[in-house]
């Protein structure tokens, strides 16, 4: 029995163009599977953040502050360099495999047509990714405190402060030879000057005891948040910062050895529009020497005062202190406090 109007008709595949219908071969399917780009996003992001993470603890976001331990900022320079491309070719790869392997299986399609898609792929996954960064980055400069820039390099321009790419921060590296006296005054906290093992002053409302791992303790602020960045300790809130390292080669003499880091610093635009105020050997301790100075440009100076402490033969300890300059005055309470509270580690005394 003939069926009217079916003379001459092919069947056809479900799916397949109807002749004249203006959509020739095309696939019904949409040829970008977005849940696959943002899952390739995803893990391009982790896995960005977990290897910037990893180059951090190796070192190459830091430089040691103590010049006779430092390699040189080139050297620095280059290694983060290195690792930051790597960082770039690994995340971007995990997330271009697995917006690749996850998207939504085309058919009827030519081996180079979907070499093509999966390329397209992993490179929309890789873009979303950086937006991601980008934009968690920005909602983190945004939310963070004036003061979590810390004593960064700003010729390096360095925007994370966990992390940095070649943060140095200048502090003593004073001498092993035995106390010598000095009439130099003591400026910048210098009036709170305990004799070793002597009383400390009173814990203030407010402040709280803080012991480090390797021995040494002072009082901060109790709501000064603390971290570590290499060998630096840092302690930062209400605008200013507060950075502690050590080391056990004391250098013969303070007061040089700052003149030294400063003409070096200074040359290499470290401190931009840099006005020195003073460099000179302080009573405290042992020995020590001060470094203060401002910098900055765009009408937001910094004032800062490094100070380098012989403990002992074989210990020094090296203080950065940041505030802004408006700001100086009003915080040097607290900085007499924070020297007049410092104990070094037991065995540095020994």
């Amino acid at each position: 029995m003939d069926i009217p109007g079916a003379a001459g008709t092919v069947p056809r595949e479900p799916g397949a163009a109807v002749a004249g219908d203006g959509r020739g071969n095309e696939s019904m399917v949409a040829g970008v599977s977005w849940a696959a780009v943002f899952a390739g996003a995803v893990a391009s992001a982790g896995v960005s953040l977990i290897l910037m993470a990893l180059g951090s603890g190796l070192g190459f976001a830091s430089v040691s502050p103590w010049s006779n331990d430092n390699p040189s900022a080139t050297t620095v320079s280059v290694m983060a360099g290195i690792w930051l491309i790597l960082t770039h070719w690994i995340a971007s790869g995990t997330g271009g495999y697995m917006a690749g392997r996850l998207r939504t299986k085309w058919v009827d399609l030519h081996t180079d047509e979907v070499f093509f898609r999966d390329t397209a792929h992993g490179f929309v996954a890789w873009a979303v990714a950086v937006l991601i960064v980008v934009l968690a980055g920005v909602v983190w400069v945004v939310t963070r405190d004036a003061d979590i820039d810390g004593p960064r390099n700003p010729a390096q321009g360095n925007a994370n402060p966990q992390v940095s790419a070649t943060e140095q921060v200048p502090t003593a590296a004073p001498s092993s030879d035995p106390p010598t006296p000095t009439t130099a005054p003591p400026a910048a906290g210098g009036d709170a000057t305990p004799e070793p093992g002597g009383e400390r002053p009173a814990l203030p409302g407010g402040w709280r005891e803080y012991t480090d791992s390797t021995g040494f303790s002072l009082y901060v602020p109790a709501n000064w948040r603390v971290s570590r960045e290499g060998t630096m300790v840092y302690f930062r809130g209400d605008g200013r910062v507060l950075g502690i390292d050590q080391t056990d080669q004391p250098r013969s003499d303070p007061v040089a050895d700052w003149r030294g880091q400063a003409a070096a610093r200074v040359s290499a635009g470290d401190f931009p529009n840099y006005h020195e105020i003073r460099i000179e050997a302080v009573q405290f301790w042992q020995k020590a020497a001060d470094w203060e100075f401002t910098y900055g440009s765009g009408g937001r100076r910094t004032h800062v005062n490094n100070r380098g402490v012989v403990v002992s033969s074989h210990k020094a300890y090296g203080f950065w202190w940041q505030t802004p300059d408006a700001e100086w005055d009003g915080a040097l309470p607290d900085l007499q406090l924070i020297f007049a509270s410092f104990r070094p580690a037991p065995a540095a005394l020994d």
